[in-house]
């Protein structure tokens, strides 16, 4: 078979239509009986030659650890065999395997029989299973979330890619479930926060000094990117590394002994708004940072510079 070798502007399309399916199918809160995917849980367990378990099916995620935690059969507990299935591990490579069916090159490069096992799992997460954790004598489901709040990052558009659509809210949990058993589920940029800190966080109570003293190396990325640019050039030290005609400003920032940050400084012409954006930190001009920022080649952002 020819190789595939570049989309044409249809197939493009249909990427995007595609990864807009998944995050609305993880976004919209649709419910799960047994009914639905008893079927379809004893073919899960006819691959791995075990047969039709129990199954239960939690309304969050903590509910499903409890049932877990508290079925026993005949006095003892049921032997783990695999966990890590459902749209909350799996959303990103079904998306991606989805996309080459619906463009009909899947199914010319994989073998029938693994591309009707691919089919078959693929509807069965559109049923709306966010996890699935196996056991010999039970199968544990927990439903999708009734709401997720994500924050797009840069390049989203173009790409599916569940890393894109990243977990963050500064406002309430960023998952939530039917139960309202939201424990542990607030998240910074993707990285999870206890309650009592996220709050601490969001009310801006942390001082430079206690934001380096967290232990999580993340959770203080997330902090620090939630504060913002004034704060981070307020509070540590810095250097201009470099600067263009129109004030747009490149700072190398000493986080800590190990850590040096490049940022971004710039003005909004239309409002006057100064903004702060974080880039790479092998970019050393305003022209290389600009240039990533904005998903363009260097070059090419400096032909528009110029037509501008």
């Amino acid at each position: 078979m020819k190789q595939l070798e570049k989309l044409t502007e249809e197939q493009e399309e249909m990427m995007i239509k595609v990864r807009n399916e998944w995050i609305e199918l993880c976004h919209s809160g649709k419910d799960l009986t047994v009914e639905e995917i008893e079927d379809d849980v004893e073919w899960l367990y006819a691959q791995i030659k075990m047969p039709k378990p129990q199954i239960f099916i939690a309304d969050s995620y903590i509910a499903q650890k409890q049932m877990i935690n508290n079925i026993v059969y005949h006095g003892k507990k049921p032997e783990f065999v695999e966990h890590y299935f459902g749209l909350g591990y799996d959303c990103g490579w079904l998306a991606y395997y989805d996309f080459y069916d619906r463009i009909g090159w899947l199914q010319q490069v994989v073998e029938p029989q693994q591309y009707d096992k691919f089919c078959r799992y693929r509807d069965m997460m559109k049923k709306g299973i966010w996890s699935i954790v196996v056991y010999d004598k039970a199968c544990f489901i927990c439903k999708l979330p009734i709401k997720i709040m994500k924050l797009a990052e840069p390049g989203s558009d173009k790409m599916i890619n569940r890393n894109n659509y990243i977990h963050h809210s500064t406002r309430e949990p960023s998952i939530q479930w039917r139960d309202g058993n939201d424990k542990g589920m607030y998240h910074l940029y993707n990285i999870n926060f206890d309650h009592e800190l996220w709050c601490k966080v969001v009310r801006h109570e942390l001082s430079a000094t206690e934001i380096l003293q967290l232990k999580n190396i993340e959770q203080r990325t997330a902090v620090l990117r939630l504060y913002g640019g004034n704060f981070i050039l307020q509070s540590f030290k810095h250097k201009l590394l470099d600067e263009d005609r129109g004030g747009v400003q490149l700072y190398e920032i000493q986080i800590d002994e190990r850590t040096t940050w490049h940022m971004l400084k710039y003005k909004d012409t239309s409002s006057d708004r100064i903004y702060h954006s974080l880039v790479p930190p092998d970019t050393n001009t305003v022209l290389e940072a600009l240039a990533w920022k904005f998903q363009v080649d260097k070059e090419d952002y400096k032909r528009l510079e110029i037509e501008s």
